[in-house]
């Protein structure tokens, strides 16, 4: 009849005093004090005070503008006759602040007469729900455009341009 295991297990810790190794694997590394320091200086994103959204009220009071490029062009969709090769490398999002709504429109150029059929498609859309845009805010490149500035004037809409990557 085999002897249970919790006899076993019991008989050798009476008789034998047992020390575990722990694997090295388990062992936490030292941390050096300058990555103790670099780590303690990072703040999460949710910490962020959301300045500029704090400023928007209300959806138009403030809207973020900026153009992207595709690494991999999309193809232009088409519902008869031939395909086109024509292929949509860039789009322009548009964000607003006070909502967070994303609005994106897809062109095959990167300049300004498409930047203006995005930014007249995107007040379209917005003055479908009683909107108006009253305030862009876009880092430097096509937005920075004097064709682009004409339109936010003449559409009295105040133009502010941030470092890449600073909308938020």
């Amino acid at each position: 009849m085999p002897i249970s295991i919790k006899l076993t297990s019991g008989s050798i810790k009476d008789s034998f005093p047992v020390t575990l190794q722990w694997p090295s694997s388990l062992i936490p590394h030292p941390i050096c004090a300058a990555c103790q320091y670099s780590k303690g200086r990072h703040q999460s994103h949710k910490s962020h005070d959301h300045s500029i959204r704090a400023q928007a009220t209300k959806p138009g009071d403030g809207v973020s503008a900026d153009q992207l490029t595709a690494s991999a062009p999309g193809i232009v969709s088409s519902n008869r006759g031939k395909p086109t090769t024509m292929k949509l490398n860039y789009c322009n999002v548009w964000i607003d602040h006070a909502t967070s709504f994303v609005y994106v429109t897809f062109h095959a150029t990167n300049d300004a007469k498409e930047l203006l059929k995005s930014k007249a498609e995107f007040e379209t859309f917005a003055a479908k729900y009683n909107e108006k845009i009253k305030s862009f805010r876009a880092d430097n490149g096509i937005n920075e455009s004097s064709a682009f500035q004409t339109a936010c004037n003449s559409n009295a809409q105040n133009l502010t341009f941030c470092a890449v990557g600073g909308h938020w």
